[in-house]
């Protein structure tokens, strides 16, 4: 078994062939998980290390998507309330950060406002190509 070499994983346990490990992601607690391949083991600690790190950037990036990629959206073609930006991100609560093949999944809890689906924001580590949809 691999020892991590990281400060935000080295208490991280392994499930299901995951690291797993709960971190303080805006005031709150976000689990994480590092997929346990080893030829992409040492780039998912580096990738998550950097989403640590840079907390406040991807916090605005993903703010950003899910903006323009979800607010305002109905689900199943039903007429409902349309949110504002702030109300909309209050609902919406980050509770499951997934790094696997180099790619990062944000998973939101979508607050009830699509019926109880998940949002998902997927990005490449640089945050360049990102996007949000509904799972």
């Amino acid at each position: 078994m691999l020892i991590i070499d990281s400060k935000y994983f080295e208490d991280s346990k392994i499930e299901n062939g995951f690291y797993q490990c709960s971190i303080n992601w805006n005031k709150g607690d976000v689990l994480f998980q590092l997929c346990d391949e080893g030829e992409y083991l040492r780039a998912n600690i580096s990738i998550g290390s950097d989403i640590i790190e840079n907390e406040s950037k991807w916090a605005k990036k993903l703010r950003e998507v899910l903006l323009k990629d979800i607010h305002g959206k109905t689900w199943a073609e039903t007429e409902g309330e349309v949110l504002t930006e702030e109300e909309f991100m209050k609902k919406v609560e980050l509770c499951l950060i997934v790094i696997e093949d180099s790619t990062i999944s944000f998973w939101y809890d979508d607050g009830e406002l699509y019926c109880g689906h998940n949002i998902i924001v997927s990005s490449d580590p640089s945050g360049n190509e990102i996007n949000a949809y509904m799972a």
